[in-house]
C-alpha cells in the first residue's frame, strides 16, 4: 500500500465538510478528486499534505502516519496549491534555490535536480533567469511545479495546477505530470472533464462529505455521456 486515506472527518465549527472519506492508492497513477465547489476537495488535499489536522481518521504514506510522524511524512510530499507560491521580485532560479535550501539540498544536489526538472518541464537557462513578475502565466506555473518537485516526492498533490492557462501551457504541464505518474502517485483537483479524459487513470467523486464514486476515469466518463 502506498497511500491510505481512512475515515477522514473534518468540521469547521458545526459545519461538517468531510464525513468519513476513505480511499487507497496501491500503485503510481493520477487520481482525480472531482466534485462541485464546496465539497471539501481542497480541505482533503490539505489534510493529506499534513497541513491541516483532521478531527477523525488517518492518512498514511508508505506506512508513515501524517500526524504521528508528521516531519517524515511531509518529506515525501510535493504540493502545488491553487495560488502560486513564488516571490515575484526574484528570478525563477532564485526561487528554486530558496526552496532547495528549505529542503536542505546542497549545491550539488540542487544542480542535479534542477537539470532534471529543466528537462522534464522544458525550461531553459534564459527562462530561469527571468523574474517571476515578468513571466507568462504558463511559465510561472512551471516554476511553481518545479519547486514542489525538488525533494523527489513520493506523492504529488495538485490543486488546479493549470487554472487559467492556455491550451499549450496546460498541455506542457500535464504531459510532465503524466510522465511523473509512471513512478509516483499524483492526486489532482480539476474541474475539467477534458483533463480527466486525457490524463487521469482514476477518479474519486466527493459529494456530501464522502466519496460518492471511486472508479476508473474511463468508466466515469462513459457514465457521463
Amino acid at each position: 500500500m502506498i497511500l491510505e486515506v481512512k475515515d477522514i472527518k473534518k468540521k469547521y465549527g458545526k459545519k461538517e465538510v468531510l464525513n468519513g472519506v476513505s480511499f487507497e492508492m496501491d500503485s503510481p497513477c493520477i487520481l482525480s478528486l472531482f466534485g462541485s465547489n464546496g465539497t471539501g476537495k481542497t480541505t482533503l488535499v490539505s489534510i493529506i499534505a499534513g497541513l491541516l489536522k483532521q478531527n477523525e481518521g488517518s492518512v498514511t504514506l508508505y506506512g508513515i502516519d501524517s500526524v504521528k510522524n508528521r516531519k517524515a511524512f511531509q518529506k515525501m510530499i510535493g504540493l502545488v496549491s491553487q495560488e502560486i507560491a513564488l516571490y515575484e521580485e526574484l528570478s525563477g532560479k532564485d526561487n528554486i534555490s530558496l526552496f532547495a535550501k528549505l529542503y536542505h539540498l546542497d549545491k550539488k544536489q540542487e544542480t542535479l535536480r534542477v537539470n532534471e526538472l529543466k528537462e522534464l518541464l522544458n525550461l531553459t537557462d534564459e527562462d530561469l533567469k527571468t523574474k517571476v513578475g515578468k513571466m507568462s502565466g504558463g511559465m510561472r506555473r512551471k516554476i511553481n511545479l518545479a519547486t514542489s518537485l525538488l525533494n523527489n516526492p513520493k506523492l504529488l498533490l495538485l490543486d488546479e495546477p493549470t487554472a487559467n492557462l492556455d491550451y499549450d501551457s496546460e498541455k506542457q504541464i500535464m504531459d510532465a505530470v503524466k510522465k511523473l505518474s509512471q513512478s509516483i502517485c499524483v492526486i489532482l483537483i480539476t474541474h475539467s472533464l477534458d483533463t480527466v479524459k486525457k490524463y487521469c487513470d482514476r477518479i474519486c467523486v466527493l459529494s456530501n462529505g464522502v466519496v460518492a464514486k471511486d472508479t476508473t476515469a474511463e468508466e466515469f466518463l462513459a457514465g457521463t455521456l
